[in-house]
């Protein structure tokens, strides 16, 4: 029978209540504009015959707001998390000229979300108490300590995943990469009936989008790559990432002490100093969080928390809250950022799975004698996260990963699709000076956001952002030009503002350090990676956890109470 069953199938388009498996789903899946189906596409695409097992994806639609103006089908790849129908949701709600004229359709990756079967590796018990500890790195004795429990996870996605489904959970996790997505995008299209498609890839998935866009020309339209992370990650890509970092954590302290509360102070030379002062000691005595019997503030988690402030320029406030509460002995404010990071929802952590899905990729990270060395290297490019321990390198879940599949297209260079590339200059994920040498490799046009965040058109960039990306997309044929939009209200003067906006979505819930071979758990004690599912304070739903009603020092009854005393001392 071959593939010939899979691009002949029916789409049974339905509600999406049925696809929900996270609460803060609920909302955006139960809109009338939204549309669900499951598709099968075969496991392993070099076996397609009679009784070959399957997978099924999870496929949300969002049908152009105009038809009589449709243009045609935009498909929406995701980054690491995989999560293609939430970012369907949200890149389609907006009522602009892109929604009005394109059918937006995207699906949740093989193992997460809403397809089956899933890929799991340790549970939320497991991953609070890895939170619970901080990596060390004085000895031999704690290196192997760390990179034992780094191995621990990926040889727990080989244990958990794909169970009740009859599959072999290494043959499954063999082929659930960006080598299979490629093809199910293609398969997506032909059920579809779509000539041709408009790609949006978003993070990690600008690489799905250019593998299809080189494997299938004559079927992609035009492309949009927001954010891109098109290679494996490297020794360079992480030194890219830590320079950043520290960008932006100088940017910070310039910003807060202009103000009259600023917690490290009024001198920019010395915030450095006074961050350091206040996170250091988490080292050897941690903060248990007020209110919270299994929540404790670590060295690892304040990093891990304040990179999660620092990855837009609007969760300077809460940082700096945060950062006060922690100055006066309550360190739930950053504990409570830490969450968001990791993705926690409902005391359960949806986003970590992904992990695998660049791991199941390859990366290109070093190990050994070349892994310490970078760790010094990053150590010194960002000292503001730097552990006194000594730096070593750890193994990450990718470096320990028993036998990935490998998936490459690079180098990259022109093609005939029109592209458009769009960055952040202050991104701390996908850094900028990748996002622009990657358009100059393309011969594309570059739109960049002149600010810090990550995930620009439709999602946080503003209106400057979506107006000249909704025009390319609708006009293609027409050259773009590199253009900068200087903030998030910035835009063309000839150009409507569009009103009603909603400024909830993170900048940070489609780009994440997680699957990107990140340190697991975070491993700020040797100064790579921090993050393994960055996400700022409004990613996913909102604030994940409480940290309790407790009385803290600086006299307000409730943390809630402490937020909003602390942030009207910063607006």
């Amino acid at each position: 029978m071959g593939l010939g069953q899979f691009y002949g199938q029916q789409l049974a388009w339905s509600g999406c209540q049925d696809f929900v498996v996270a609460e803060y789903q609920e909302g955006p899946f139960a809109s009338s504009r939204v549309q669900c189906a499951r598709l099968t596409v075969p496991l392993d695409y070099q076996n397609t015959g009679p009784g070959a097992p399957t997978v099924t994806l999870g496929v949300l639609r969002a049908p152009a707001a105009r038809p009589d103006q449709r243009i045609g089908t935009a498909v929406v790849l995701p980054t690491e998390d995989g999560l293609g129908m939430d970012l369907a949701t949200y890149v389609s709600g907006n009522g602009d000229e892109f929604s009005n004229r394109f059918d937006v359709v995207s699906f949740d990756r093989r193992g997460v979300g809403a397809s089956a079967p899933a890929i799991e590796c340790l549970s939320a018990a497991d991953v609070d108490r890895a939170r619970a500890s901080t990596t060390r790195t004085r000895n031999d004795t704690e290196v192997a300590a760390a990179d034992a429990e780094t191995a621990e996870f990926a040889a727990a996605c080989l244990r958990n995943s794909a169970a009740g489904s009859g599959l072999d959970p290494a043959e499954f996790l063999a082929h659930a990469g960006s080598r299979e997505a490629v093809q199910d995008v293609e398969v997506l299209r032909a059920v579809l009936g779509a000539p041709t498609l408009s790609v949006l890839g978003y993070g990690y998935g600008a690489r799905t989008a250019l593998a299809y866009a080189t494997g299938h020309p004559d079927r992609v339209r035009a492309m949009v790559l927001d954010s891109p992370r098109v290679t494996s990650i490297s020794a360079a890509e992480t030194l890219a990432w830590a320079q950043a970092s520290q960008a932006a954590f100088d940017e910070f302290t310039q910003w807060c002490a202009a103000g009259e509360t600023c917690p490290l102070g009024n001198d920019p030379g010395a915030a450095e100093a006074a961050y350091r002062a206040l996170i250091t000691p988490l080292l050897d005595h941690p903060m248990p969080v007020l209110g919270n019997t299994t929540a404790t503030l670590t060295f690892d988690e304040a990093i891990q928390g304040t990179v999660a402030g620092l990855a837009t320029t609007e969760n300077r406030t809460q940082l700096a809250v945060a950062l006060k509460l922690l100055a006066n002995g309550n360190p739930g404010a950053l504990h409570d950022m830490a969450d968001r990071s990791w993705g926690l929802l409902a005391g359960e952590y949806p986003f970590l799975a992904a992990q695998s899905i660049a791991c199941i990729d390859g990366t290109a990270e070093p190990t050994g004698e070349a892994a310490d060395q970078l760790a010094v290297a990053v150590a010194a490019a960002a000292p503001f996260m730097a552990s006194t321990d000594p730096a070593r390198g750890l193994d990450s879940v990718c470096t320990t990963w028993p036998s990935p599949a490998g998936f490459t297209n690079e180098p990259f260079a022109a093609m005939p699709t029109p592209t458009l590339v769009v960055g952040f200059a202050g991104d701390l994920y996908y850094p900028f000076s990748r996002t622009a040498q990657l358009a100059k490799d393309l011969s594309a046009p570059l739109l960049t956001v002149r600010r810090t965040g990550s995930g620009a058109f439709l999602l946080n960039g503003g209106s400057c952002v979506d107006i000249a990306g909704a025009a390319f997309l609708v006009d293609p044929a027409t050259p773009a030009e590199s253009v900068d939009c200087p903030s998030r209200t910035g835009r063309p003067s000839e150009r409507p503002h569009r009103k009603g906006r909603k400024n909830s979505r993170s900048s940070c819930a489609y780009s994440s350090g997680s699957s990107n071979g990140a340190k697991w758990p975070p491993r700020t004690g040797s100064v790579t990676r921090t993050t393994v599912a960055v996400r700022s304070s409004h990613s996913r739903g909102g604030r994940s956890r409480s940290a309790g009603n407790s009385e803290n020092p600086d006299g307000t009854s409730t943390l809630r109470a402490s937020w909003a005393t602390g942030i009207a001392a910063f607006a």
